[in-house]
């Protein structure tokens, strides 16, 4: 038997972050099974999966824990892969001028339409046709077997007049 952990990090970035991690993983026979980590604004931050023997479980879970007392906040939760049903998933890019409430607006309409967001990245960066900020997202979401791509698409476009919205079957 074996039992899997997320474990969710944030730290000042500094080199070999990832090796403190993966070193306590594997000294606990653990195995690094999904993640995903960026730096924003001199942070670092991430998520990842992990599995191990029951047996070595809780002195992972400990050893993880001490990180903390090196200027890490992370956190160990117990997790078991859920059954899911068979949903449609699609790739969707966002593109328009920043303001502020963008994000609202745009996470308030998919979850209106029971769109799950599986993932969220966004950036800002400079309009090259004008002195202010695009804001740039590209998500990727499960759609119940009823919902429309193209109706999709023209709810999120009427948010506003200049956001620019791709949505793709992955």
């Amino acid at each position: 038997m074996s039992q899997q952990f997320v474990i969710t990090i944030s730290a000042e970035d500094r080199p070999g972050i990832i090796r403190d991690l993966s070193k306590i993983i594997l000294e606990h026979q653990g195995n690094w099974l999904d993640s995903s980590f960026s730096k924003l604004a001199g942070k670092f931050a991430g998520i990842l999966l992990v599995s191990t023997s029951n047996k070595n479980a809780t002195s992972l879970k400990k050893c993880l824990l001490e990180l903390s007392a090196d200027n890490f906040t992370l956190r160990v939760d117990n997790t078991t892969i859920a059954k899911t049903q068979s949903l449609e998933h699609a790739a969707v890019s966002i593109v328009g001028n920043d303001r502020p409430g963008i994000v609202d607006e745009i996470a308030g309409l998919l979850a209106a339409n029971k769109v799950n967001v599986v993932k969220f990245e966004s950036r800002t960066e400079n309009s090259p046709m004008s002195s202010g900020l695009l804001f740039v997202a590209n998500l990727e979401i499960e759609l119940a077997g009823s919902e429309d791509f193209a109706e999709l698409q023209a709810r999120l476009e009427s948010l506003s007049a200049e956001l620019m919205v791709e949505i793709c079957a992955a």
